[in-house]
């Protein structure tokens, strides 16, 4: 993802999302939203060469609960998304 500020500085991410969806009265909607970010970084530098910190949950836009891991992002990137599904391939 790339998240602009108008007249200011951009970022950079990339990640895996983990989206539960449920229809309810008809309508699609999310249950569950959760993204699993690997690096942020100033758009202008690059991820090789700048990294930034994962800036944790927003303050203005709480989420319902509180996070329940602390992945890290790049360089100390410290696990391998869990998913709630069985790789459909191996059955693991």
């Amino acid at each position: 993802m790339q998240v602009p500020s108008y007249g200011g500085t951009a970022t950079s991410s990339e990640g895996v999302y983990e989206n539960v969806y449920v229809k309810q009265g008809g309508i699609w909607t999310f249950q569950k939203m959760k993204f699993w970010p690997t690096y942020y970084t100033p758009f202008e530098s690059g991820w090789a060469k700048k990294d930034l910190p994962n800036n944790g949950p927003s303050e203005e836009y709480p989420p319902d609960l509180p996070p329940t891991d602390n992945a890290g992002v790049f360089p100390n990137l410290n696990i391998v998304p869990p998913f709630h599904y069985k790789n459909p391939v191996t059955g693991k």
